[in-house]
């Protein structure tokens, strides 16, 4: 409304500044993250707080995505948005605070901040229509493309609909798209087979417990996140994981590092070393997981521990080593979360305590990697005893099996530890000798010694030393 009195200022944000700034640094794949993390929330929000907690409480639940050059769509029956909600916040932009005295159902869902649904929409076009049901009632708001013009009423129009008590759900179908995100779409860039395999890993814990989601029709599998062990029902040493649980501030914390594969052959890292071969990496490194949502994947940088606090930057050597840290908790503000959900917040305290433990965890892995290079002959057996464990598989398991806990008293206090006895070898006492000479030199030795100029060169190598060490013990 137009302001008469002359000495009053208006400070309102105009609707084209304050979108810009809502969908610039959010990529797509993002702000579609984002709606199928409503999906889910909405469900946690109607489904009985005991279903939750069984092994698939999100079966028969699903999400639909589906998108081309014209428009953008998103369905679920997750169990709708009742007209209260949509009247006082979803279409609001921001939260608003909940008093004290709210008496509102606390459950673990990520959004924080109410933000996501709008910038999804304004991220893709310019023009949207939400329609949802629940049992007992329905709605249906239009963002029309003449809204984000007018400056001056920020009001939407909501149209009551019946509910639905067969399908209580929401479909949200986005049109007038970007020039921008329409190229994104189409299939030339790559973006589907791309957002296909962010969703397979983001949501693989939710999508295990039951729940469906389909990309243009086709359906999404979990990648699963795994670590190899002895079995841990009667264990005493081996390869196992290294564990941490606790709960600080209302927030559980489960993490577990250890090998998702056995450890790499030296020679093979010394190649790929030698010819600046690029490497695979895909499971390695630490995964963040908020209320079931991945938000942080594989990741080997400073942001999970790595070349930090006496933890190596990571290498190729380091390639078969995971970890993957839970956070639980119905407060959604209480997690280590970007305001993008898809990243940690460093600045968080809790984040900067586990981060230690992180650490902990990882120099057990690391120090063991070092050692076992010395000694590649006992490698195979060191693994030989070892099988594949899916990470949910191990939460369940590591609570029965007969595991050696330790209370920490630190950081994470009132938190417990399980650290690996790992195997140890005689090869702890021997120290790696290398040394760079020319491929012409090392091709002219092992012809000499071997009568082939083919030999590896750590073979050449051995051979030189063994020669020299039995001409300095007869000496």
């Amino acid at each position: 409304m137009p302001i008469k009195d002359q000495d009053v200022i208006d400070g309102s944000p105009t609707k084209t500044f304050f979108v810009r700034t809502l969908t610039r640094d959010i990529e797509l794949k993002d702000a579609l993250l984002d709606l199928l993390d409503n999906c889910v929330d909405g469900l946690m929000r109607s489904v009985p707080k005991v279903t939750l907690a069984g092994a698939k409480p999100y079966a028969g639940h699903w999400a639909h995505i589906t998108f081309d050059r014209d428009k953008f769509v998103i369905e679920d029956n997750c169990g709708g948005i009742d007209t209260h909600l949509a009247r006082t916040s979803a279409f609001r932009m921001g939260r608003i605070e909940i008093s004290a005295g709210n008496k509102a159902r606390k459950l673990p869902t990520v959004g924080a901040y109410g933000i996501g649904m709008k910038r999804a929409i304004f991220k893709m076009g310019q023009s949207c229509t939400v329609t949802s049901r629940t049992k007992s009632e329905g709605f249906e708001v239009v963002i029309p493309s003449t809204w984000l013009k007018d400056e001056t009423s920020w009001h939407l129009h909501l149209k009551p609909l019946q509910g639905n008590r067969s399908i209580a759900g929401t479909r949200i179908e986005i049109r007038d798209l970007h020039e921008s995100i329409k190229s994104q779409f189409i299939g030339l860039s790559g973006f589907a087979d791309e957002f296909f395999g962010v969703v397979s890993q983001q949501f693989a814990l939710i999508i295990k417990k039951g729940f469906e989601v389909t990309i243009n029709n086709k359906r999404v599998k979990p990648k699963p996140f795994r670590f190899i062990s002895v079995d841990l029902n009667a264990y005493e040493e081996g390869v196992a994981p290294f564990l941490f649980k606790g709960s600080i501030d209302g927030v559980k914390i489960d993490l577990s590092v250890g090998f998702y594969k056995p450890a790499q052959d030296p020679a093979e890292i010394e190649e790929e070393e030698e010819e600046s071969a690029t490497f695979t990496a895909d499971e390695s490194g630490w995964n963040i997981i908020c209320n079931d949502r991945v938000v942080l994947t594989h990741d080997t940088s400073y942001l999970t521990g790595w070349g930090l606090g006496g933890v190596p930057s990571f290498h190729n050597q380091f390639i078969a080593i995971a970890g993957t840290v839970r956070f639980t908790a119905d407060d959604a503000s209480k997690l280590p979360l970007t305001t993008t959900k898809r990243g940690v917040d460093l600045n968080s305290e809790l984040y900067q305590r586990v981060r230690d433990k992180m650490q902990e965890g990882t120099r057990v892995f690391t120090s063991f990697t070092n050692r076992l290079k010395k000694v590649p002959e006992e490698r195979k057996k060191v693994f030989r005893e070892t099988a594949s464990i899916d990470y949910d598989q191990l939460e369940a398991k590591r609570d029965s099996a007969n595991l050696t806990w330790v209370t920490d008293r630190a950081r994470l206090a009132g938190g417990k530890t399980f650290s690996p006895k790992l195997p140890s070898f005689a090869g702890d006492r021997l120290r790696v000798v290398r040394f760079l000479k020319s491929k012409e030199d090392i091709q002219a030795v092992a012809t000499f010694l071997f009568d082939d100029d083919t030999v590896a060169p750590g073979e050449v190598g051995k051979a030189c030393f063994d020669r020299v060490l039995e001409e300095a013990k007869e000496a």
